[in-house]
């Protein structure tokens, strides 16, 4: 593969662009609506359902924000770049959708979402598009991994998929849930673990770079939302599930945590740190 351009940040104002004046301030008003306005708007509606929405949007609000970022940073610096990150603006934004829907009917029509319903086919394409820019992450970076290294992510992978077999094989044996049911309950984990595995590959491509530690972050993040779905989807099959488990904190906590590693990894891409030539080029 040819060598390609590496372009140096050092030098560059540090000031404040318009489009993250903007940023900050639609966050700032969307915060205020979600934990002020809703409570005013629907007094009617639980104080608790109010509050683990509002969380859970302002989270999936931030992480976005953090994409997109990053994917306007780097698709300065390389068209490959931007159009990889594109892939994770659209994934976090159809997650996003998802979660709006869900928080529309638990708050303004207050019953709980049909299963499945239109949240769930945006909560499946977010998945499939976040798996593409996983792969087209790998192909960009296009190292081969040392045989333990491969050994470790087989390994992890087999764990993951065996965890999810036994946690929700009493799911998939009930004739009480339908196979459309169970399909969605064995995807949603299923893809978190398989987008977990990737950002692992990623990692242990990256890991003797600065960019390592970043992605070190995002690999919590998706781990975090590969256990809160597996979670989810066990609760859910036997009617256990509650806005207040602690499920619902682990999915808010991994957009939080993509969210910090895109500002992160902006920010060592700009020059402020070494710069992270084993990234931009190879």
């Amino acid at each position: 593969m040819g060598k390609r351009t590496v372009i140096g940040m050092r030098g560059k104002s540090s000031a404040i662009d318009t489009p993250t004046v903007i940023g900050i301030v639609a966050t700032i008003l969307l915060v205020a609506f979600l934990f002020v306005g809703l409570p005013i708007l629907f007094p009617t509606t639980v104080p608790k359902t109010i509050f683990i929405n509002a969380m859970t949007l302002s989270a999936a609000w931030l992480g976005l924000m953090g994409m997109l970022r990053m994917q306007k940073f780097m698709g300065q610096r390389s068209k490959h770049l931007g159009g990889i990150w594109r892939f994770f603006v659209c994934g976090v934004f159809l997650w996003l959708l998802g979660d709006a829907i869900y928080a529309f009917y638990a708050i303004v029509l207050h019953i709980a979402l049909p299963f499945p319903s239109f949240a769930d086919v945006s909560y499946v394409l977010g998945t499939i598009v976040l798996i593409l820019g996983m792969m087209e992450t790998s192909r960009y970076l296009a190292r081969s991994l040392l045989p333990a290294e491969r050994l470790l992510l087989v390994f992890t992978a087999l764990l993951g998929f065996i965890t999810i077999g036994y946690v929700l094989m009493p799911v998939i044996m009930s004739s009480a849930i339908s196979p459309l049911e169970k399909a969605l309950y064995l995807i949603y984990p299923c893809g978190g673990v398989l987008i977990a595995i990737m950002t692992f590959s990623v990692f242990l491509q990256l890991h003797r770079t600065p960019a390592g530690f970043v992605w070190s972050i995002f690999l919590l993040g998706f781990i975090l939302f590969a256990v809160s779905d597996l979670w989810f989807a066990y609760l859910t099959a036997w009617n256990l599930y509650n806005e207040w488990d602690a499920v619902g904190y682990l999915y808010a906590s991994s957009y939080l945590l993509w969210f910090c590693g895109a500002i992160l990894l902006e920010w060592l891409y700009r020059g402020e740190r070494p710069l992270i030539k084993d990234f931009l080029a190879h």
